[in-house]
This record gives C-alpha cells, structure tokens and sequence, in this order.
C-alpha cells in the first residue's frame, strides 16, 4: 500500500517548489498525476485517492487563478475578474489589447475585462470605456495607448490614475469626488486632476498635450505651473512655453433640439458626442428613447466637441 511519506518525496522531487505560484501550483498538479499514474497498476487505493485528488485539484486550480490572473493561451485568451480593485473595462468597437506585463490579451468587441493596475490599453481601430467607480468613465478613442497607474478603493475614498502616452481619452464625472479623492490623468507635458467634470485629455506629441473641458473645472499642472480650466475652454500644454487657456470655438454648455422623424435617443447621443448617463438626467420626461415624436423638445447637455 502506497506510504505517505513515498506521496510526499515523489511530490517535492517533481514540482521542485517552493512558494505557492500560480506555476508551482500547475506543476504540482501534474506531478500528482504522475505519482497515480505509476502507482495505479500496484495499489488499489489509487482509484479513491484519484477522486480526492480531483476535488484538491479544482481547490488548487481556483487558488492559482486568483493569485496568477489569466493565464494566457494562444489565441483569445480571458482576462478575468479579479477580487481586488479593479476598472471595467468594455470594449465598444473593432476589439482591443490588454497588455499585463508581457502578456498580450486581445479581448473582442462587446466584452467585458478587468484592468489592473499596471495594465496597459492599446485600442488600435477600437475603442475602450473604462469605469474605474461609479459615476466615473472614461472613453479611449482608437489609436490611443494608455496605462492605469492606480486604481483602489480605502477606507471609502476611490483613486484613479491613468497616463496617456499616446491619443485621446475623454473622462466624465458625473457625481462630485470627495476632498480624499483622486482622479488624476497624465500626460507627458502636464497632468489633469478632475472632482466632478466632463473633459478631454489627447496626447498629439511627446512634447504637446490638449485638454479641453465641456462641464465643471479641472486643475492642469505643468511643472511648476498649474491652472484652473472651466468649462468651454481649452489649451495646449507645449513643453517650454507657457500654460495659456482660450475659449473653445462654437462652444455651448446645452442646447435646445426638436426630434425629426427616425430620431432615436442612441442616434442624439452619437451625433452630438454626448454622455449617455446626463443625457438621460436632462431628459427626464423622455419615457420611451427608441421612439421619440417628432417635435419632442430635448436638452443636449453639450455641444459637440471637434
């Protein structure tokens, strides 16, 4: 009859592990069926050791999972959600890249992932909108290449820290930060901290950065330099020069719209660039958004921004 201590020897000689990593964790596994293996023709227990084995191996399997994350396989693999803090990730159009230190993940259109931080986002022809808490989304437009510096949650109070290296990205901030809270967008010429506002951060240069702001303020800083962008303005933060805001051409706050026939309350919101979630909270008495009368008078938050 198989000894415990022969179960244990053949165990430790195989996987040759130390700490419990998501990889020792998988060669352990088939070192225990390599043991059944050369002990089935010999020992009749084997058959109920297997089944126990079985149940250890689903319990071994989740533990590697959560503390491994996805594990990458050729084509398509999963990215996983995660008990820690995390920001969806749901991706709108044409696919995109998930990068995980040097793991590719290629996650198709319509699905929805976790992004960690450290995760870097590469939408190619896609676009990606993340939402790190509620209230809070951000839009990365395709061609863009970004990175989630942080994303946690203590003791009630959220942070988000994303950078930009390259495209654009569009944040919207429907319900105010607190004073403990963070969002924060980097750039390589300067960075955007945002309490509750709709804006957008487009990186067109190593050494040019555009932000513009259609609803509430930000804080831009730029070395030493910081100053408060409200709504309607914009500026290019270009390394060496100064920080200069100019108001945002053809730029209206909200605007008054009377529905035509074969307007839907998606088609508005495509047309005019417009937050889903405050477009619905300006248009409260609009029951059903697939079929709007012509004539009905809708609220567009914002004009569209070029």
């Amino acid at each position: 009859m198989m000894n415990e201590e022969f179960l244990r020897n053949t165990f430790a000689k195989q996987t040759q592990a130390e700490a419990p990593s998501g990889r020792a964790l998988n060669v352990a596994r088939e070192a225990m069926r390599n043991v059944l293996r050369e002990t089935r023709a010999t020992h009749p227990v084997v058959g109920a050791l297997q089944e126990m084995v079985y149940d250890v191996n689903r319990v071994l399997s989740r533990f590697g999972d959560f503390i491994q994350g996805p594990t990458p396989e050729p084509e398509e693999p999963e990215i996983k959600l995660s008990p820690f803090a995390y920001a969806k990730a749901r991706i709108l159009s044409a696919g995109a890249i998930i990068r995980r230190g040097k793991v590719d993940y290629r996650v198709r259109e319509g699905y929805l992932a976790a992004t960690h931080a450290g995760d870097e986002i590469i939408t190619e022809q896609g676009q990606l909108n993340l939402t790190p808490f509620a209230h809070q989304d951000v839009l990365i437009a395709s061609g863009a290449h970004a990175k989630i510096e942080a994303v946690a949650q203590t003791q009630g109070n959220t942070q988000f820290d994303l950078r930009i290296v390259l495209g654009r990205a569009v944040s919207s901030i429907t319900k105010s930060l607190g004073q403990d809270d963070l969002f924060l967008v980097r750039m390589p010429t300067a960075q955007v901290q945002a309490h509750g506002t709709e804006f957008v951060a487009d990186v067109i240069s190593p050494t040019d950065s555009y932000v513009a702001v259609t609803e509430g303020v930000v804080a831009v800083k730029m070395g030493e330099q910081e100053i408060s962008l409200p709504a309607g303005m914009e500026l290019h933060a270009v390394e060496g020069e100064k920080l200069e805001a100019q108001a945002i051409p053809d730029f209206s706050p909200g605007e008054v719209y009377l529905a035509k026939a074969g307007d839907t309350f998606a088609g508005l919101i495509r047309q005019f660039n417009v937050n889903s979630y405050r477009m619905s909270k300006a248009n409260p008495h609009i029951t059903d958004p697939n079929s709007l009368l012509p004539g009905t008078m809708l609220l567009i938050p914002k004009s569209q921004l070029n």
